[in-house]
């Protein structure tokens, strides 16, 4: 459908670009967060109204039977492209913390050695983790690996737009189904994704846990 051609190019994630101000993880998921449900919302409500339309148009001329396989190609065809939404915004994340991965990691002490030589180029960081005083320590305000946690879990919240997406033919008569085909929480993409993450944030934990 060439409907779909605005809406391909939207994903469920909103990534800062290098050099961008570091921010605090629960803003960093608050803007995820919120991107996903934008999204969502524009796919439920404009993106169904307009396919509802034009299926409106595409039935004067069918019978009941083509009707049915009508409404079953077109339910298809857009769960297919919700996934392929889901599969960029998974990807996109992907890349995104990719950047964080390096052959070798600076230590903490090289990074803050940096920061004051002019001609070295700044870390790339996108966080912002406050440290607070723990009776002689001094230790992250946020445990590192809930931090882990909460990064891997923007992945599940992009899969999570999939469900409930209504199909537009319950808008014309009652169906037996009500939404279209979400991609699930074990897909092979999810699974894959989630432990790239994760291996790549438990290398960044490590260095500055040493």
């Amino acid at each position: 459908m060439e409907l779909w051609q605005s809406y391909e190019n939207l994903l469920f994630v909103d990534l800062p670009g290098p050099r961008k101000e570091p921010v605090t993880l629960q803003r960093f998921t608050k803007a995820q967060h919120d991107k996903a449900t934008e999204v969502k919302s524009k796919l439920s409500s404009d993106w169904n109204k307009k396919v509802v339309d034009i299926l409106r148009k595409e039935l004067e001329s069918m019978d009941g039977e083509q009707t049915k396989i009508f409404f079953e190609s077109v339910g298809t065809l857009m769960a297919n492209q919700v996934r392929d939404l889901v599969t960029k915004s998974i990807n996109a994340y992907i890349q995104f913390i990719e950047r964080f991965q390096k052959d070798t990691y600076p230590t903490p002490q090289e990074i803050i050695k940096r920061e004051y030589d002019p001609d070295t180029p700044f870390e790339d960081n996108f966080l912002t983790l406050k440290l607070i005083i723990n009776g002689p320590n001094i230790a992250f305000e946020n445990r590192l690996h809930d931090v882990q946690k909460d990064l891997i879990s923007v992945v599940e919240q992009i899969v999570n737009q999939s469900q409930n997406l209504p199909r537009p033919e319950n808008t014309i008569a009652r169906a037996d189904k009500m939404h279209l085909w979400a991609v699930q929480k074990d897909d092979e993409i999810v699974k894959i994704a989630k432990n790239k993450i994760e291996d790549i944030i438990e290398q960044n934990i490590n260095v500055v846990e040493k």
